[in-house]
């Protein structure tokens, strides 16, 4: 092994092990076959997929490899206007997300004081 792979392998251990400490699911792949192997592991197929501005995914080759799959692609970047962009963002239902659990109420609650709460963002109009 070269003293550049070996250097990242190493550096990966360590971050691995402590995104695991941190109860992240992560894995090294040393390379881009791998890499991609790994993403398409933890799509299911015939999951409705987008993505925007994933550069390292074009690299890997995944977004090519999602459009041939079994996979439901969005793909905005081969859509010509922004009515074909907004069609595509309404056409889909929401994707369930049945591992994320819902909101606690007080978020709900703080998210209807933040609305009703002036902009204070905005510069006050001062008149004559």
């Amino acid at each position: 092994m070269e003293p550049v792979s070996l250097f990242y392998e190493k550096r990966a251990q360590l971050l691995l092990k402590n995104l695991r400490a941190r109860h992240f699911d992560a894995c090294y792949c040393p390379n881009r076959t791998s890499a991609l192997a790994a993403a398409l592991r933890l799509i299911p197929q015939g999951s409705l997929v987008g993505w925007g501005g994933a550069r390292s995914a074009d690299q890997i080759g995944l977004q090519q490899a999602l459009r041939d799959g079994p996979w439901r692609v969005i793909d905005r970047e081969s859509m010509q206007t922004g009515a074909q962009r907004a069609y595509s963002q309404r056409r889909e239902p929401p994707v369930s997300t049945p591992n994320i659990a819902p909101l606690p109420p007080q978020c709900a609650r703080r998210r209807q004081v933040a609305a009703q709460a002036p902009d204070r963002n905005r510069r006050a109009s001062r008149t004559g």
